[in-house]
């Protein structure tokens, strides 16, 4: 193999592992939660699906938790943390 095509090589494995990575991470968000004053939906970006289950394990907020891979907060039309609902 000539030394041109074991570089593409290398850098194509590396490209799709980095790929594989990135898709594990993405948004974390909660279903609407009322409070007194309304509600509200709390959303996390660059979290990993382990760590939003955690969150819906341990119901934080008194909310269910959703996984939303490859998104941001801001895909969702949400910003990072407490956000009115609708």
């Amino acid at each position: 193999m000539k030394w041109h095509t074991r570089s593409v090589l290398a850098i194509s494995l590396l490209f799709f592992s980095i790929m594989g990575c990135e898709s594990g991470v993405g948004a974390c968000q909660s279903e609407p939660v009322e409070y007194s004053f309304g509600l509200r939906v709390y959303c996390y970006s660059g979290w990993d699906k382990a760590e939003c289950e955690a969150n819906n394990s341990q119901q934080v907020n008194g909310a269910k938790w959703y996984f939303h891979s490859g998104q941001s907060c801001e895909d969702r039309g949400l910003s990072e943390g407490s956000n009115p609902w609708p």
